[in-house]
């Protein structure tokens, strides 16, 4: 069954306001990732204009492009039956805009409402917690004292600081313990 050609179709008229529905042409078309729903917010009705129309989404799309109106300009849906898909060039446009955010706006916006809200939130359950204060102990003598430090005794093994230039004693007195612990070994 063939298609209709722009002369046979039924007129129809796109205003600003009113809600498009198309495929992006960054995906494949007909691929359901590229399928949109737009809010057209401005209409350029000059003759020769390759993009005459603005959308809330922010994409861009020129006159060839299939879009199918979905809703009016006061948000009423159309009967499925009642548009049909067509390029934007067959349409009738008229010149205006509307004022509405665009979708990145609206999202900026929405992102900041729940970090706000989150933060608050955060606040009253602060306010709520009772801080614990630490009481203070009286002044005593016992507190005044220092505790001694026990030192502790060397362990088995040498420690040997290798940081440091050894000296003629120290080299001396690590020969004679490498010398005493050979001949414990060997008897």
């Amino acid at each position: 069954m063939p298609g209709l050609s722009a002369a046979e179709l039924p007129p129809e008229t796109l205003q600003p306001g009113e809600t498009l529905e198309y495929y992006n042409l960054a995906f494949v078309s007909g691929h359901p990732r590229g399928h949109r729903v737009a809010l057209v917010t401005r209409v350029d009705a000059t003759q020769g204009v390759e993009y005459p129309l603005t959308l809330d989404t922010g994409d861009v799309i020129p006159r060839h492009i299939m879009t199918k109106r979905v809703a009016d300009r006061f948000g009423k849906p159309f009967a499925p039956e009642a548009t049909k898909w067509r390029k934007i060039r067959t349409y009738q446009l008229t010149n205006g805009s509307v004022d509405a955010p665009s979708r990145s706006s609206a999202f900026r916006k929405a992102l900041e409402a729940a970090v706000d809200a989150s933060i608050e939130a955060v606040n009253e359950a602060l306010r709520a917690v009772r801080e614990d204060i630490v009481p203070e102990s009286p002044l005593s003598d016992e507190s005044t004292q220092e505790t001694e430090v026990k030192p502790t005794e060397p362990s088995s093994t040498p420690v040997f600081d290798l940081t440091s230039q050894p000296s003629q004693e120290m080299n001396n007195t690590a020969t004679e313990e490498s010398i005493t612990s050979e001949e414990t070994h060997q008897t």
